[in-house]
């Protein structure tokens, strides 16, 4: 596009204004869009087209006759300037002139270096309107270009706001404030801080203001570029006006640079959002050091304790999970507060509608961890949010599935947030003789590599409480190479991995084996053990008193048959699919997910142990019998509870 400003400036201008001198930026917005040739007496073309047009009259316009009618045609049909021709060296009417510029239009006349004819200048014009018309062209194609290439590359808006600049001309400035901390903000405050929050809130798009200073008046083009408010705000300065094509070129790369800001922002917690799942794998799978050294940068102090604990938010299906993640954030991590740090907040790359919060120790004087998140649950938003006592984070998997236990015991809590102990209930209220027997059971482990001993362990012991499916999640492992692990495990230690008992066993065993023992202590039988629990015995009978018979005796069938469904209904005569029911109500009474996965399993199989409604027998004890014949105890459990 041409505008009136490049006619009558620059090196070599085909037009100069006429009568009196004129500011070089009079009327220096206007666009001009045709060029047409009158004759002498103002006849224009008959097309009937108008808007933006500059008019060449042939000759001074002597000749005019109803001068104030022909303007007001010209002027009807789009004229914006008259350019009179009156021969070179000659002046036009004065009168002309006058009554042109009284009506509104700008009155030019050819410049010395201009064609000497109406017909010649009007091609010459021409042939500037085109190359104007290909400089905005290529000066947009580039820009989109490199927007396009930014984009594929992921890379930020800062090297097309350079070459905007560059393509503004000589002295102009572009940056992006991205607040009101942002460099450059406060200086265009200090005389438009009303038109920089009308961008930010988005109340307008684009607004030019003017400023003074030691060089002369500045013009600055504030344009929004953000998709949501408060916007960010791109501010271009230059020397003169901003003329419609190079305003347009703003405005158009304002949109460029707000997708590459979100692409930007998106990239950068995207690669967040790897670390803080890499965090929770490497936490998950016990590797407590190497959590802290990749965590540290995003959350400074949270893992360098030796203890946390794990929160897990339940969204509501429809509730967009990265929204609830930024409340979380700005609740546990308030930005500006000047405290360090509470917590990693993550979305769980297991479960769709789960939040994690991994949290560290509270210091004196700060709110506890269960009326801080307390206040994350919204009518409709969330579903329930479930916290586990503090673990060390060398345990953060037995952490986590207490957190997600108590998820689903906060359902049916009114406040919806509950606090779960971590790992089996039952253990920590066993003797201290059960420590020892566990260490003589995985002392068993010691004939292999230390580095494989600690890799097979580790993941052994996610199978038996997760499953391998979601170990291997946890992991960064194929499922069948976490289930082969924890084969090699349950062999070293005389146990079959096809028997609920033994992996009950197994997981016990490598619970209480984290504990310090005295390596000269004799070690009981298991079965002594369970006996000699009162205080495990009655926390038993508690968690088992809500339940009425046959609650009890449908999971007494489940556990004795191996937690095979189709077993268990037949022996207590009942649909599978009846069966399948009451262990669904029996959950929710015992505010366990029962069947989700073994966890809940083992806590179902020690509590009827020790409550003797199973015979201890049904568990083997590996430290007393000859690892090689592992017995069939299921087989002999349904009878049992038959004639029971």
């Amino acid at each position: 596009m041409l505008t009136m400003h490049e006619l009558v400036t620059g090196r070599s201008p085909l037009l100069r204004h006429a009568g009196v001198a004129t500011s070089p930026y009079s009327n220096a917005t206007a666009v001009i869009r045709r060029i047409e040739l009158c004759d002498e007496a103002g006849r224009m073309t008959a097309d009937g087209r108008t808007g933006d047009i500059l008019a060449i009259l042939q000759g001074s316009g002597e000749h005019l006759v109803a001068l104030h009618a022909v303007l007001r045609t010209m002027i009807a049909r789009g004229v914006i300037a008259l350019v009179l021709t009156p021969g070179p060296g000659a002046q036009p009417p004065a009168h002309i002139a006058v009554a042109a510029q009284g009506m509104g239009l700008t009155v030019l006349l050819p410049s010395p270096s201009a064609p000497p004819t109406a017909r010649l200048l009007r091609e010459r014009l021409l042939e500037r309107q085109i190359a104007a018309f290909q400089e905005a062209t290529d000066r947009r194609d580039r820009l989109m270009t490199l927007g396009n290439q930014l984009y594929r590359r992921g890379r930020g808006p800062d090297q097309l706001i350079r070459a905007l600049a560059t393509e503004c001309g000589e002295g102009a400035r572009v940056q992006l404030l991205t607040g009101p901390a942002a460099p450059g903000w406060a200086e265009l405050a200090l005389h438009h801080e009303g038109t920089l929050d009308r961008i930010r809130s988005g109340q307008v798009q684009v607004e030019t203001v003017t400023s003074s200073n030691a060089d002369g008046t500045e013009y600055t083009l504030l344009c929004a570029a953000g998709t949501a408010a408060p916007h960010q705000v791109l501010a271009a300065s230059r020397p003169g006006p901003w003329f419609p094509p190079l305003r347009d070129l703003v405005v158009r790369t304002a949109t460029i640079v707000r997708v590459l800001s979100a692409t930007e922002r998106r990239r950068v917690e995207q690669s967040k959002a790897s670390v803080r799942v890499s965090v929770l794998r490497l936490l998950m799978t016990g590797h407590h050091f190497m959590a802290m050294q990749a965590g540290e940068p995003l959350a400074p102090g949270v893992l360098s304790a030796e203890t946390g604990r794990v929160a897990i938010v339940r969204c509501a299906p429809d509730e967009d999970r990265a929204v609830v993640v930024e409340e979380i954030e700005e609740l546990v991590n308030p930005p500006g507060s000047g405290q360090s740090p509470r917590a990693i907040v993550l979305t769980c790359p297991m479960e769709d509608g789960d939040v994690i919060i991994l949290m560290r120790q509270r210091i004196d004087g700060e709110e506890g961890a269960t009326d801080l998140l307390a206040r994350a649950v919204a009518p409709g938003r969330v579903l329930g949010v479930g916290v586990s006592t503090p673990e060390p984070w060398s345990r953060t998997s037995r952490a986590y599935k207490a957190a997600h236990r108590a998820v689903i015991s906060a359902r049916q809590d009114p406040r919806r947030i509950s606090v779960r102990r971590s790992g089996t209930p039952m253990a920590p209220l066993l003797p201290s003789s059960a420590t020892t027997w566990a260490h003589t059971l995985v002392r068993r482990l010691r004939s292999l590599p230390r580095d494989q001993r600690d890799r097979l362990v580790k993941t052994a012991r996610q199978v038996l409480t997760e499953g391998a499916r979601d170990a291997g999640k946890y992991s960064g492992i194929h499922p069948t190479t976490a289930g082969s692990r924890l084969t090699t495990v349950m062999e070293c230690l005389g146990l079959d991995k096809t028997q609920l008992a033994d992996r009950a066993i197994c997981d016990l065993a490598l619970q209480l084996a984290e504990d310090t023992v005295d390596e000269g202590a004799a070690s009981p039988g298991l079965h002594k053990i369970l006996l000699d629990a009162d205080e495990a015995r009655q926390q038993a009978e508690r968690f088992l008193a809500p339940l009425d018979d046959d609650g009890v005796e449908s999971l007494t069938a489940w556990i004795a048959s191996n937690t095979r469904l189709g077993d268990a209904a037949e022996a207590l005569g009942i649909h599978r699919n009846s069966l399948s029911a009451r262990l669904d109500r029996i959950g929710s009474v015992l505010k366990l997910p029962l069947g989700r996965s073994d966890g809940e399993a083992y806590e179902v199989l020690w509590a009827l142990l020790l409550t003797s409604r199973l015979p201890t027998g049904l568990v083997p004890d590996p430290t007393t019998s000859n690892p090689e014949a592992v017995p069939d105890v299921f087989s002999r459990a349904l009878p049992m509870h038959s004639q029971k």
